[in-house]
């Protein structure tokens, strides 16, 4: 038996979904929000056939089950394709591209640190600031060391009068946005994410929780109708059909 194709791409009725379920999913209390799991695209495909399969049997099961949520079984499929929109929209929402370059940025934190430096060990020649301060900024090595030693030595030549106030202000800038630029080490899917990008997995999540409460009513619903071999009609969100 050939596979079902699975839904592969968000389609214009998930971007419909999205919006249209965006103040529910935004009114849910952040303890409530499941972060989001599984293939996008399965669990899409998933739900789909388990709310459609729970619905057929709506005309028999209605009057059996008077406390049923019927609404909620309805919007199940609308859920999961919203929620399915919501991830491709996180997955390919990224912090603002920065108008400087990662590398010219880099090389001009690096000069900062050469110019200051030079004015920390002038003032620590003539005994103005402490020298083992200024050699454990010397002696720095590595990426965050670079934006790290500036900052140090921006604090070190505030109110000296070597470097001008406003030149120490656009440094401490520009060493805070390379340090904040810089990629941990073993990062992974939300870890770090920022501005846009991190509403936008937030946004995600919500519309994946909302689509979790509405397939458990389809399962519950089922599950009446179904007993043990729920599964066969009402699949879990990360069954593989065959």
């Amino acid at each position: 038996m050939n596979p079902t194709p699975v839904h592969t791409d968000p389609s214009a009725d998930g971007a419909v979904d999205f919006e249209h379920y965006r103040a529910a999913a935004q009114a849910l209390p952040a303890g409530e929000v499941q972060r989001w799991y599984g293939v996008p695209s399965r669990i899409q495909d998933n739900v789909a056939r388990g709310a459609q399969a729970v619905l057929a049997q709506r005309p028999h099961l209605a009057a059996q089950l008077p406390q049923a949520n019927w609404p909620l079984v309805e919007q199940a499929e609308r859920y999961a394709r919203a929620a399915s929109y919501g991830f491709a929209v996180a997955d390919r929402t990224v912090a603002a591209q920065p108008e400087v370059a990662f590398a010219d940025l880099r090389d001009q934190v690096s000069a900062d640190r050469k110019q200051f430096l030079a004015a920390l060990t002038f003032l620590a020649s003539t005994g103005k600031i402490d020298a083992a301060q200024v050699e454990a900024i010397a002696t720095g090595k590595g990426l965050r060391d670079l934006g790290e030693d500036v900052l140090a030595a921006c604090e070190h030549l505030g109110g000296h009068g070597l470097v001008e106030a406003a030149a120490l202000t656009t440094a401490r800038q520009r060493a805070t946005s390379y340090l904040e630029r810089l990629r941990p080490a073993g990062r992974k899917g939300d870890f770090g994410k920022k501005g846009e990008a991190a509403s936008a997995a937030d946004l995600r999540d919500r519309m994946f929780t909302l689509t979790l409460r509405a397939y458990a009513e389809v399962w519950r619903v089922g599950a009446w109708q179904w007993g043990q071999n729920v599964a066969e009609h009402v699949p879990s969100l990360s069954a593989q059909r065959v």
